[in-house]
């Protein structure tokens, strides 16, 4: 009777072992076994950078794993970058694309990834973000904000279209050039001697027409997506901002998602950033090549002289932490490429 009692306790401890194998011990990587559904959601139009990078990025997700579906909304279609924050904060399977003047509400140090001239390349730019200083400031937006940081990618370089012409920075004095609607552009280009003019995209053509401004400035992209080249006479190439862009989540649903498949979003966002990058600065060159055409006048531009005229701006932002001009340039002075 006891060997009987004994091999039924061997046979039912041997099926809860049986059972807990197959249950994998946890949910960690339960990705491979259940569907997802994520929205990326950002305001640049199709064609533009961050368009560029959203496919890729969608491709290569959708390569590594079968059970998640992406859906692009580009244009603006689920609303305004803050709108989109405040969906994705609140819990909803979205991804949106922001810029560092938008996450410096939440921490005014990041704004310096804005600033004019603050850096010669891209790869410098993407050092940054990948330093302890970088990485702080994340951080505490993250605890602070219940948003995740989940990948960074190329913007654009920001040149300057006008009627008049623009090859040093006396010309743009009190040249009134439509700029984004945060104080860093503002700011920016008031150290630069013109008169900013704040203006929704949208409004650009129509005030190029009527005069209410001179010119505007944004990437190739995006002046050639709003047609700026069709009511101005000059491209004014003085790359004055070198602007990446974030790609965040609300923490509570990014958190959600299985590890391997937070893995995936992270790591396929990495190199699709690489590959976009590539992609940008080819078509920037045919969108120059076009203008050309088009007959806009191209003028390279001595930076040197507006990089020293933007310099500034550095005293103007009253909210950055003391000394944070002079810490992000010793980090740049250890980049080493």
């Amino acid at each position: 009777m006891q060997n009987k009692n004994a091999i039924y306790v061997f046979i039912c401890l041997l099926f809860v072992l049986i059972l807990t194998a197959c249950s994998g011990g946890g949910n960690e990587n339960s990705s491979s076994n259940d569907e997802y559904s994520i929205k990326i959601g950002y305001v640049n139009e199709n064609g533009e950078p961050t368009d560029i990078y959203a496919k890729r990025w969608k491709e290569l997700i959708e390569e590594e794993t079968d059970n998640v579906d992406i859906e692009l909304y580009p244009s603006s279609q689920l609303g305004s970058e803050n709108e989109m924050i405040e969906q994705a904060v609140s819990g909803s399977n979205l991804f949106v694309a922001t810029g560092n003047n938008t996450l410096a509400q939440y921490n005014p140090d990041i704004g310096i990834l804005e600033a004019p001239y603050l850096t010669d390349s891209f790869e410098e730019k993407f050092y940054l973000t990948e330093t302890d200083w970088y990485e702080d400031i994340i951080k505490d937006i993250e605890e602070e904000e219940n948003i995740t940081s989940i990948g960074t990618s190329v913007y654009g370089e920001r040149h300057i279209m006008t009627n008049d012409e623009v090859k040093k920075p006396e010309d743009l004095e009190g040249m009134k050039i439509r700029v984004p609607d945060d104080e860093f552009s503002v700011k920016g280009f008031e150290a630069l001697g013109a008169s900013p003019t704040p203006l929704p995209l949208e409004d650009l053509y129509p005030s190029l027409q009527q005069g209410m401004v001179d010119g505007a400035e944004n990437p190739v992209f995006v002046l050639d997506g709003s047609k700026t080249y069709e009511v101005t006479d000059y491209l004014a190439l003085t790359g004055h901002q070198l602007m990446l862009q974030q790609w965040i989540a609300g923490t509570s649903y990014f958190d959600s998602l299985p590890d391997d498949l937070q893995d995936i979003i992270v790591r396929t966002g990495e190199q699709a950033s690489e590959e976009s990058m590539e992609v940008v600065e080819e078509e920037s060159e045919e969108i120059i090549e076009k203008f050309e055409a088009e007959g806009i006048e191209v003028n390279e531009v001595d930076q040197e002289a507006f990089k020293k005229q933007a310099e500034s701006f550095y005293d103007s932002i009253d909210n950055w932490s003391p000394g944070l001009y002079e810490e992000v340039q010793e980090l740049l002075d250890n980049y080493d490429g």
